[in-house]
């Protein structure tokens, strides 16, 4: 009886899974222009955007719009997205077009390698679902780099738990370091910069407050004093040879102490920064995950939170 139970499930359990994929809901999607590096050749970024449109073919769980009807939306909309932040320009074009969902990103080139940030936007929700980050060594051997890329997709439509191809260790512990490198090594130059200066100037400003304590801790000690045996008005005459001298070393220690926290405080920002705000071109997506995937509706499991934040520097 046990067997036969078996054997009946294990011939169910396919019939199943092809059920389910039948009433999935086969979404409109159209692919933006993603924003590319001046260093990029117009050629190598219409190869990774073909890369892109193949991979989402053959996953056969959207309806894509084509290229010319994607190319006649920024043409009749040129008016409305000059001058519109990315997320906001790829909106407007997927209204345009009427789909579900659009995707965008960026290609940047960073010692030798590609790389692109591709990010799927629900048009009407106004927000990013899924996003994924894909390096690529050489243009021509880059079909199986976005294999990673396009399972990872196929798991999100699905419902089911996906990896990201790169974990963010590697800018957690330059940033642990030296504030700013992880922000820059993951291509935001100018957030790194601006973390580098303000780490640096916290720096010095931390190393000048300490030499500043040791040097007045020094001259307090050093001070000389009258022995009570002496004179009578030792007291007074002591009190105020040190009176100004344990004045100067009480505001170095106080002004040591901020220093201090002040640079501790900005280094732990720096790593939380670089730890959950992911930064994907012209946003900075932060994106905590405490149960990696989505449902089965394709919404955002209740223990997941995804924001966006517009990038400022």
């Amino acid at each position: 009886m046990i067997l036969k139970l078996l054997l009946i499930s294990l011939f169910l359990f396919p019939i199943a899974i092809l059920i389910s994929q039948s009433n999935t809901k086969i979404n409109k999607i159209a692919i933006t222009n993603f924003k590319v590096d001046s260093v990029i050749k117009k050629e190598e970024a219409n190869q990774i955007n073909k890369l892109i449109e193949k991979k989402i073919i053959n996953l056969n769980l959207y309806s894509l719009a084509t290229t010319k009807s994607v190319n006649n939306a920024y043409k009749e909309k040129a008016s409305e997205i000059r001058g519109c932040m990315a997320t906001e320009c790829a909106l407007k074009i997927g209204k345009y077009l009427n789909v579900d969902k659009v995707i965008d990103g960026t290609i940047t080139k960073q010692n030798d390698e590609y790389i692109v940030k591709v990010y799927i936007i629900d048009v009407d929700r106004k927000r990013i679902e899924f996003s994924d980050t894909v390096v690529l060594k050489s243009i021509r051997e880059s079909d199986e780099n976005f294999e990673l890329f396009a399972k990872n997709l196929q798991a999100h439509t699905m419902g089911l738990p996906w990896k990201r191809e790169k974990s963010r260790l590697p800018f957690i512990w330059r940033s642990s370091l030296f504030s700013g490198w992880g922000q820059w090594y993951e291509g935001n130059q100018k957030k790194g910069f601006l973390f580098m200066g303000t780490g640096g100037v916290l720096l010095v400003n931390f190393i000048y407050s300490y030499n500043q304590y040791e040097s007045t801790g020094k001259a307090y000690e050093s001070t000389p004093t009258i022995p009570y045996t002496l004179n009578e008005n030792a007291l007074l005459i002591n009190y105020l040879l040190l009176k100004p001298k344990k004045n100067a070393l009480i505001k170095s220690e106080n002004y040591f102490r901020n220093s201090t926290y002040l640079l501790m405080g900005f280094w732990i920002w720096n790593i939380i920064d670089v730890s959950f705000f992911e930064y994907t071109g012209n946003e900075v997506s932060m994106k905590i995950d405490l149960v990696p995937g989505f449902n089965s509706k394709l919404h955002a499991s209740s223990y997941s939170f995804n924001f966006s934040f517009l990038k400022f520097f």
